[in-house]
């Protein structure tokens, strides 16, 4: 056996194995192009009204948001464990694709925008739930002012007795 072929411990640790972190990074951008599809998919249901169809993607949602956690941790630790600063490096050092690095931070930014959006339509379809709720309720009049909403209260005061 060649003195080439045997790498020491140290070397072995910090040196990131390609394949495995190719399938990584291959499963993290698989993983982002899936929740990019759920998050439009959840923007549909959400302007639809379609809440059956919210709590499947919620759920689904969910499951590759953990899987997307887990996957970035293992490839953070590699990151780590080779003493490199940053994905770049890690990614330059095993070999892999730079566009790979980048179509993972474009997905990124992606899914980050939609996930934002979508919570701003959720917070306003919950407003007017909310407005459409307090017009239901007896006595609960609003009046809008310098400050903007404001309850108006109606004092009870007694005129006579019977």
């Amino acid at each position: 056996m060649g003195t080439a072929a045997i790498m020491t411990f140290e070397q072995h640790a910090t040196a990131p194995a390609p394949s495995a972190l190719c399938a990584r990074i291959e499963a993290l951008i698989a993983g982002t192009e899936a929740l990019a599809t759920l998050l439009a998919r959840e923007r549909e249901a959400l302007l639809g009204n379609d809440v059956a169809a919210l709590e499947t993607l919620t759920r689904d949602k969910h499951a590759h948001a953990v899987e997307i956690e887990r996957l970035s941790r293992d490839i953070e630790q590699q990151r780590v464990a080779a003493g490199l600063d940053g994905l770049h490096a890690l990614l330059a050092a095993s070999g892999v694709e730079p566009q790979a690095g980048r179509r993972l931070a474009e997905l990124a930014a992606h899914c980050l925008a939609a996930n934002r959006d979508n919570a701003a339509l959720l917070a306003a379809r919950q407003q007017q739930i909310r407005s459409a709720l307090q017009l239901l309720r007896p006595g609960a009049l609003t009046a809008y002012g310098r400050g903007g909403a404001q309850s108006l209260s109606f004092g009870s005061r007694s005129f006579g007795a019977a």
